[in-house]
């Protein structure tokens, strides 16, 4: 899943002197996604709003027109002095790959987003993507290797909310090149990223699972993060 919200909840429990202010990025991300895609917001339910390591989640889902899925989440500690964005972009009738957006803002901003392989065909250019990227800003040191590592097509790090809405805007161009797909198959597709989450763990997913269960979080992901679904049988 969205590899941040680990060090997020790691960090929400270091002392903090100021009050992140709550930023408008993600409102701007979803904005953008619509000039494109009309977003239709989905109907919740109890897992729209949950507690982790002592952080409150919401989770808004969205339908894209002629593009497929989109959701946005929000956490913040007690405080305020920890608030955490994250946008999932995940096409289902164009053959795009997903997008993952994750921004911690504690003082400063820490923001990266990331777009993994959940293609039908191999035709989408990442190269076309960096070309029109900003450069990334934060260079992150080398850790633990993860399974979701071999199907990382993008990954970008900075501070600066311009370049996170620039980097999105540049995949958005991407995505609007995209041939369009059998919508069924696409989900198939997308659906083995959530299902190798859930079966393969990863910090974020399993910290999840240990505070309101594999159930719920398998609810979760499919239904609200993801948007996959059941898988199929």
């Amino acid at each position: 899943m969205i590899r941040w919200i680990a060090l997020l909840m790691v960090l929400c429990l270091v002392p903090c002197f100021a009050a992140a202010e709550e930023p408008a990025l993600l409102d701007g991300m979803l904005a953008a996604v619509a000039e494109r895609y009309p977003l239709t917001e989905r109907e919740g339910n109890e897992l729209s709003d949950f507690e982790a390591n002592g952080m409150a989640f919401h989770v808004t889902s969205y339908d894209a027109a002629g593009l497929g899925f989109v959701s946005a989440m929000t956490a913040k500690d007690p405080t305020g002095r920890t608030v955490m964005d994250t946008l999932v972009v995940n096409p289902f009738e164009v053959d795009a790959p997903m997008l993952s957006f994750d921004g911690i803002y504690m003082g400063g901003s820490m923001l990266m987003t990331e777009v993994y392989d959940t293609l039908l065909e191999k035709g989408f250019s990442a190269e076309s993507l960096e070309a029109a990227a900003p450069a990334p800003t934060v260079v992150e040191a080398e850790g633990t290797a993860y399974w979701y590592d071999d199907i990382l097509l993008f990954s970008w790090k900075g501070e600066e909310n311009a370049d996170a809405l620039a980097c999105l805007k540049a995949y958005l161009e991407e995505t609007a090149k995209a041939p369009a797909c059998d919508a069924a198959a696409k989900k198939q597709a997308a659906a083995a990223y959530t299902e190798n989450l859930l079966a393969q763990g990863g910090i974020a997913t399993d910290m999840i699972k240990a505070a309101i269960g594999e159930e719920k979080t398998a609810a979760l992901l499919r239904e609200l993060v993801f948007g996959t679904g059941e898988p199929a049988e």
